[in-house]
């Protein structure tokens, strides 16, 4: 097997399926569309967004605690959980951006919320250690 390729299920049927989160299309199991929503995925969404919120306003993003999440209440493998994980600490952290974007220092009234200069040292740092 090479490293990045999800094994796909052959099936005939439904039932051929091991997940209840898979549909079989064309003799493949694969993961179903959005629709029908299952109550399982309504909490886990609740949680999903709970989480985020309280993760984005302590700082930490919530990566690591929202693949396990995404794995066990919608069914994804490893694979896209990593990529819906990633995207919704991108969306989450953007939004949290804008939001405090034009905010002014309390203590500094003529300077902004964000520390700008900061962000110049950090990043290049930030991003080679990636």
């Amino acid at each position: 097997m090479q490293a990045g390729i999800d094994i796909q299920e052959d099936c005939e049927t439904q039932s051929d399926c091991s997940s209840s989160f898979d549909v079989c299309v064309d003799l493949v199991c694969e993961h179903k569309f959005i629709f029908p929503v299952y109550d399982l995925e309504i909490v886990g969404l609740v949680v999903f967004i709970l989480i985020k919120a309280l993760s984005t306003i302590a700082g930490i993003g919530g990566g690591g605690i929202v693949i396990p999440l995404v794995i066990s209440f919608f069914g994804f493998t490893t694979k896209p959980a990593i990529a819906v994980s990633s995207f919704s600490t991108f969306t989450a952290t953007l939004g949290s951006f804008l939001f405090n974007f034009r905010g002014r220092h309390p203590e500094k009234p003529h300077t902004v919320l964000i520390d700008y200069g900061l962000t110049v040292i950090m990043m290049p740092t930030t991003l080679a250690g990636a």
